[in-house]
């Protein structure tokens, strides 16, 4: 009966209740007195369900919506590469070629 219980553009920056919320049935709205009372009788404390909600965006939030994926991945090779010691260098891996594994096998077969 309800296609969505959350209206449109809930988790704007400056969210609005849409009209339409009044007339919405009883089918589909909560009733606090009862989840109140279900909650208390498996001894949940049920106080802050008389606290609304009131959702806020994090600074976090706001950043995401401007950056791109690109931004964001770029920044945290940046910062990894700051948290990084810059004299620790890494050697080049030695190249492991056919003629390298015959010859190890060779001198290995030979040691026995």
């Amino acid at each position: 009966e309800a296609p969505y219980l959350l209206p449109e553009g809930v988790f704007v920056e400056k969210p609005r209740l849409s009209r339409n919320l009044d007339h919405l049935g009883p089918e589909i709205l909560f009733r606090q007195s009862k989840i109140s009372e279900v909650l208390g009788g498996s001894g949940y404390n049920s106080d802050r369900l008389s606290t609304p909600y009131i959702p806020q965006l994090t600074d976090e939030d706001r950043l995401s919506k401007r950056r791109s994926i690109g931004e964001t991945i770029s920044l945290q090779v940046e910062v990894e590469s700051r948290n990084s010691p810059e004299k620790e260098e890494r050697a080049p891996a030695e190249e492991i070629t056919y003629e390298t594994l015959k010859k190890a096998i060779v001198d290995s077969v030979a040691v026995e």
